[in-house]
């Protein structure tokens, strides 16, 4: 509806274009030259509503009537009344303007097209970089001009202008949202044409960016008394003003950044400006929603560890559930992002130290200690010592024995499939330095925003036993990975369709494939926790989507698990059990100091 809007928006101003010049109905101009023509046309509104704020422009005298060049602009009116204002108030306006009107004159070359455009916002980089700052200064300047409104007003009616300085002060901010809406427009329209849309995404990517970081600064600067750095902010989010309940009722406005959420208070001399309270750390954070309410419970997980945690849990209400969610959802989004980031630092370190393997000192002195307790020499503990060998061939002897009495392993069926050459190939058994287990106790308290029926999932040691028992031909001994949790049968749907039954534990997925006429699953491959993630809900809710980042790296492209269950009900049964382990590790994590929050 909104493409068509627009479609029909620029088909009424070709009409329109000509009517007024009389250009035949069989020339015409296509979508794309119209919003390059508008793009001009309001940049040249643009740079005459700065002039009329800056520079000395000639005209009729509002008093006289006579032509005369008078000192139409607000500035230099300012600078003669109150010099000291001047600065809070234009902020580097007149940079802006500079830069500006050379932009105009390069838009307005004979030949402009689409590309033409592109190439021009890409080359005028360093006007866009003036933006965060002018942005920065925008707190100041309002209170500025409201201390100074009866001078501009003043100067208003002198000049018989209908906008009063503030609507001309806002129009800087204004334009960076437009420049946005015309590139994300003339995408739409070169994805509709089938033409490539390279040096457009860049403008629209370069101009997002400087969009960005003039939100980050309008917001930094309303913070008033804030001892945090401004690293410790990242990209600013949201704002919004809650009844915060707990641990003291009290109105705040709350904003939420990358890397922190701050309480703040209005300042009551300023309304636009706010007063530092308390701050949570992104990194330190736990979410807490319930379906009765509308409150959000955010905790500072770090400070609660040593002190009490009442103090540090704010409860939040949002009064609607449309602004529950969306902070909900924000909020999720951030601390999925550290998760990812965790597992991506993992992988690296885990590469790394199989790139160059770190020397193991030993210590001679405990090599000592533990000759005397046991009887034996420091050379029979590193083995050099003389020997004629006896010793050593009964101990191949008996250990050859005790092989030869193990029964021989079950024969593994022969499968051709490509799902399990696919797993052979990916999942070969190494040593990686995994998160530590987290209990079932743990799972259940530190669960987050967790659904009812999700709460007590586990079996007890029979089903344990019976899942273990189960799986034949498995390559490592399955108990040291966690509780067992689920067990269902999907259809594979990457890499090839088939049937597999799945068991989830703690800290790994196996997959196995039922042999007819036999009761035993046979191992085809497994993926750990702590190297997955899960994808976002489909169309299809029967799908559950796993992402293997490990083989990901390793084949430097997606490896993706599309699973399908047999109902809705058993796909998001085992999304939110994954999703509580997953939160699980991301806690252990945080507690052995596997994040730094940088």
């Amino acid at each position: 509806e909104e493409a068509a809007e627009q479609s029909n928006y620029y088909e009424s101003i070709r009409l329109e274009h000509q009517i007024l010049f009389s250009v035949p109905v069989e020339v015409k101009k296509n979508t794309l030259q119209y919003i390059v023509d508008e793009i001009i046309s309001t940049e040249r509104k643009y740079v005459a509503d700065m002039e009329k704020v800056l520079v000395v422009s000639r005209g009729t005298h509002p008093e006289t009537g006579a032509d005369a060049s008078f000192a139409q602009e607000y500035k230099n009116f300012l600078e003669e009344r109150c010099p000291e204002k001047v600065d809070a108030v234009f902020g580097n306006m007149e940079q802006i303007y500079s830069n500006q009107t050379n932009f105009l004159h390069a838009l307005e070359s004979p030949q402009v097209d689409i590309k033409a455009v592109a190439h021009t916002f890409l080359e005028f980089e360093d006007l866009f970089r003036l933006y965060p700052r002018y942005f920065r200064n925008t707190p100041k300047a309002n209170a500025a001009v409201k201390e100074l409104s009866f001078l501009i007003k003043e100067k208003q009616e002198r000049i018989n202008d209908k906008l009063d300085l503030s609507a001309y002060l806002l129009t800087p901010i204004q334009r960076l949202g437009k420049y946005k809406l015309f590139l994300e427009n003339i995408i739409k329209q070169l994805q509709k044409d089938d033409r490539p849309i390279g040096l457009v995404q860049l403008s629209l990517d370069m101009v997002k960016k400087y969009m960005s970081k003039g939100n980050d600064a309008v917001a930094l600067a309303s913070i008033l008394f804030s001892p945090l750095h401004t690293k410790d902010y990242g990209s600013f989010i949201a704002r919004e003003k809650f009844t915060v309940l707990k641990p003291k009722k009290a109105e705040m406005m709350v904003f939420l950044f990358e890397g922190v959420v701050v309480f703040t208070v209005e300042d009551p001399k300023n309304l636009e400006q706010f007063v530092y309270q308390k701050s949570i750390r992104t990194h330190d954070l736990r979410i807490a929603t319930f379906d009765n309410d509308n409150t959000i419970q955010l905790t500072d997980f770090t400070k609660t560890k040593r002190r009490n945690s009442s103090k540090h849990t704010y409860i939040l209400d949002t009064k609607s559930p449309k602004v529950k969610e969306a902070w909900k959802l924000q909020i999720e989004d951030i601390l999925w992002k550290q998760m990812k980031k965790i597992k991506e630092n993992t992988l690296k370190a885990y590469q790394k130290s199989d790139e160059t393997p770190v020397p193991v000192r030993k210590n001679p002195r405990k090599r000592e200690q533990r000759a005397k307790s046991t009887g034996r020499s420091a050379l029979q503990q590193t083995g050099h010592m003389e020997n004629d060998g006896s010793s050593f061939d009964e101990i191949d002897l008996r250990s050859g024995s005790a092989e030869t009495d193990k029964p021989p392993p079950p024969r593994r069926p022969q499968s051709t499939s490509t799902l399990s050459r696919f797993f052979r190939k990916t999942f070969s058994k190494k040593k990686r330095r995994l998160t530590a287990p987290v209990g079932d106790t743990e799972l259940v308290k530190e669960s987050i925003s967790s659904p009812a029926e999700c709460k007590q999932v586990g079996f007890n040691e029979e089903d344990f036993d019976f899942s273990r028992s189960s799986i034949q031909c498995c390559p490592f001994d399955i108990s040291g990975y966690g509780s067992f949790l689920l067990m269902d049968e999907f259809k594979v749907r990457k890499p090839k369709k088939m049937k597999i039954m799945v068991f989830l534990f703690q800290k790994i997925v196996i997959f196995t494939k039922k042999q007819l006429n036999e009761e035993a699953f046979y191992y085809i491959g497994s993926v750990k926790m702590d190297q997955i993630s899960v994808l976002p809900q489909g169309k299809n809710m029967k799908i559950l989507q796993l992402k293997d980042h490990l083989a990901s790296a390793r084949f430097h492209k997606e490896t993706v698990f599309s699973l399908e269950a047999a109902s809705e009900y058993i796909q998001l049964q085992w999304r939110r059990t994954v999703e509580k382990c997953l939160w699980g590790q991301l806690i252990q994590a945080r507690r052995h100091g596997g994040f730094s929050g940088t």
